[in-house]
Order: C-alpha cells, then sequence, then structure tokens
C-alpha cells in the first residue's frame, strides 16, 4: 500500500469577488499594462522589481496544487503545459487535468504570473495537478507520492522555479521522505524550490535538511501574520495577508491577497500560500534579469537582501533590492566556485539553464471538459480539515454545487 498523507495547501479564508467587480481595470496584453497597485506589492517592492521593465520573460514557474483555469482571460498566453500527477503509477499525464471545484492552484499561479496581480507577468507557468476534490472529505486532497512524482515531471520538463503551497509538506520537518529526495533532486539540476511554511503557527527552528526554500506570511503590517508558521529554518517571508491582525472576520483589499479564480473571476485569500508566490515571481524576475544565473546566486540574492523580520532566518523579501534596483544596492552574484554554505535552501550546486518549454498548444479553450484521460477513483480520503473547504461564507457552512467552481471558504480553525 502507497504511504499516504493528508496535504493541506496552505490557504487560510476566502472571500470570493467576481470579475465583474474589477471591471475598471484594463487586462494586461504585455509589458505596456499598468498592474494593479496592491498593498502586498508595494511590501515586497514589486513595482520596483519592475521597473526597468523586466516582467519574467524566458522563465518558467512549476506551479505543483491543484488545477489551475488556464482559460482565465489573465492567464491565457502564460501556460507552458499542464499535467496530471494523480494516482498514477505509471508517471504523470502531460496535457491532462482533473477539473473540480478547487480553486486553490489557480489564485496561486495568478499570484506569479496574471497580468493584474502576478509578481512576473511575461513568465509562463507550468501546473502540475497533485490535489484534486474528493467528495468523501469534502475537501482537495492528494498524496506525498504524487506530490514527489510531479516535482520530478517539473523538473524533466525543464523548469526553472518550483511552486509549492503544500504547508503539511515541508521536507523534513513533515515526514516525507519521497518529497525530500525529489526536492534536492531538483535544487541538484539547478531549480528553486519554494515551500509555503504552513498555517499552524509552529515553531520551524530545526535545520530541516533540504534545498527549498520555507516562506512565512506577513499581514499589511509587515509583521509574521497570526497564524503562519515561523522560526530557524523559515528562509523569508512574503505577503501572505492576516484580517485576523486587523480584528476583521472576513478578507479585504487592504489584509487579504487578491488573485485569479476559475471562470473568469478574481478571490480574495490569504495563508502562507499566497506568500510563496511571491517569492516565486521574485525568482523568476532573477532569471529573467541574467538569464544564465545560477540558482544559488537566486536564493542567495532574495535573502541577502530581505528586510530583518522576528520569526525569519532571513527576513521580508524586499524584490527592488534583490534585482539592484532600490538605490544603494546591487543584485549580489555568486561564482561557481563559491565556497560551502550553511544557508538553508543554499547550495554551492551551479544551475545549469534547460531549454524553456515551448507554449503550450492545443489546449482547451475552456477547460471546462474532461481530463484527456480517465483518472482512477482514490481510495484513501482525508479528514474534512485536511483541505479546501467549499460554502458560503455569509451563511452557516454547508455543502455546494461541486459541478460549479464558485464562492468558497476555509474553516478559520480546521484549517490551521
Amino acid at each position: 500500500m502507497r504511504a499516504l498523507v493528508p496535504i493541506v495547501v496552505a490557504l487560510f479564508l476566502v472571500t470570493f469577488a467576481s470579475a465583474a467587480a474589477n471591471a475598471g481595470s484594463a487586462q494586461r496584453t504585455g509589458p505596456e499594462f499598468r498592474q494593479e497597485r496592491t498593498w502586498n506589492f508595494e511590501q515586497a517592492t514589486i513595482p520596483g522589481a519592475q521597473s526597468r521593465g523586466n516582467w519574467g520573460d524566458g522563465v518558467t514557474v512549476a506551479v505543483i496544487d491543484t488545477w489551475v483555469d488556464f482559460a482565465h482571460p489573465d492567464l491565457k498566453g502564460r501556460i507552458a503545459g499542464h499535467a496530471l500527477c494523480i494516482d498514477s503509477a505509471s508517471g504523470c499525464r502531460d496535457r491532462a487535468y482533473d477539473r473540480d471545484s478547487c480553486i486553490h492552484g489557480t489564485h496561486v499561479a495568478g499570484t506569479v504570473v496574471s497580468g493584474r496581480y502576478g509578481v512576473a507577468p511575461d513568465a509562463q507557468v507550468y501546473p502540475v495537478q497533485v490535489l484534486a476534490y474528493d467528495r468523501a472529505s469534502d475537501a482537495c486532497t492528494g498524496s506525498s507520492e504524487d506530490v514527489a512524482r510531479g516535482i520530478r515531471f517539473a523538473v524533466a520538463k525543464g523548469v526553472d522555479v518550483i511552486n509549492l503551497s503544500l504547508g503539511t509538506l515541508v521536507p523534513g520537518v513533515f515526514s516525507s521522505d519521497a518529497v525530500t529526495a525529489a526536492v534536492d533532486a531538483a535544487a541538484r539540476a539547478g531549480v528553486v524550490v519554494v515551500f509555503a511554511a504552513g498555517n499552524n503557527t509552529v515553531p520551524i527552528s530545526e535545520d530541516y535538511g533540504s534545498d527549498a526554500l520555507l516562506v512565512a506570511a506577513t499581514g499589511p503590517d509587515g509583521d509574521i501574520a497570526s497564524y503562519s508558521s515561523r522560526g530557524g529554518s523559515v528562509s523569508l517571508a512574503a505577503p501572505g495577508g492576516d484580517d485576523g491582525a486587523a480584528g476583521l472576520t472576513q478578507c479585504g483589499s487592504q489584509t487579504c491577497i487578491r488573485s485569479t479564480v476559475p471562470d473568469g473571476s478574481y478571490a480574495l485569500l490569504e495563508g502562507t500560500s499566497m506568500a510563496a508566490p511571491h517569492v516565486s515571481g521574485t525568482a523568476a524576475l532573477l532569471l529573467s534579469q541574467i538569464p544564465d544565473r545560477g540558482r544559488e546566486d537566486v536564493v542567495r540574492s532574495l535573502q541577502s537582501t530581505a528586510r530583518p523580520l522576528a520569526g525569519t532566518r532571513h527576513g521580508l523579501i524586499d524584490a527592488a533590492a534583490a534585482l539592484g534596483l532600490r538605490k544603494g544596492t546591487s543584485s549580489p552574484r555568486t561564482t561557481a566556485g563559491s565556497g560551502p554554505s550553511n544557508e538553508p535552501g543554499l547550495s554551492t550546486r551551479q544551475r545549469t539553464r534547460q531549454p524553456r518549454p515551448s507554449q503550450h498548444a492545443g489546449a482547451p479553450e475552456t477547460g471546462s471538459g474532461p481530463h484527456a484521460d480517465p483518472v482512477s477513483s482514490r481510495s484513501v480520503t482525508f479528514p474534512r480539515e485536511s483541505g479546501v473547504h467549499r460554502g458560503e461564507r455569509e451563511t452557516s457552512p454547508r455543502a455546494t454545487d461541486k459541478t460549479k467552481p464558485g464562492p468558497l471558504t476555509s474553516d478559520l480553525r480546521t484549517c490551521r
């Protein structure tokens, strides 16, 4: 029997917002598009990092998560391909996906590359689906083996960065030898691997012995979010939202992270899941700025320019400083012969750039059809608190129509 673990996407709260609510802003179609100015971008100095026309061109970021709605107007043209890695002993299935009611992956992908809210909107994402809706548990679930398989698939596709907003699979902290091995292999291949630290408030102080960057979440005040995991092995922090710190009962535009969700809509979410793609997107900007940059250069630039913040090893990301675009700063460079480092998430292995995957062709235009190949039913279900739950935010928790993506919320307690 496979070793299975419940996988919790590092999501905290959700408030759904329709695309119509954002109709006043034009869709981004190129570098000339004026992005929305949001508190999270200002906090992470994303506008400064983009100030010289660097939008992440030529970089591919794998989003290992739930399915991603690649037909979203704000994501079209930014998808390098997609794959399904669920219960497939023979490996991942390229150009396959399983559309369901999970919106998490679409939101994460949007923070990386969407036209309005993406850190690196000229980069591309490669969605790798390892989580899917499970009717029995009413949750978006998966297995550690599928996650490890997804990481290996992404590396084989030649991606530059891997984003894993899966807080309960932090290598060496939560037990998953398969994931740890896959992450370390990705680092040896020169891929920057970014993990959400989790929403459990637990300290992660041990040296977890992995080459992944762990990312905590900050609220609009710049402090570690009240729900975020933290500690000496948490390398960086990035905006993830924190309505609780403001004494609010639901997300708002000044406390949470707005990004894409299925069917051309947008939503406000908070969690370390939302923080991690800010780091992944900034890594894409660094790689686009200097295409032959090694993985260790990217990691060192992110870490050495971060603003000190209690609860993390290095601090809050400063994208403009990392790219050397803040006055008085320069982007650190290392050489292949640099000595060893004891920093978590940093190795001396020089990254060898692989060819960027070509723009995905032939993808379904709507994403509403069945996946390319049948998916066998999963024999393992996880407790309700192990995933993302559907339900109406303004009413008592209840199940809603699972066949149509729509309003989604997570129970405050069980998502921690």
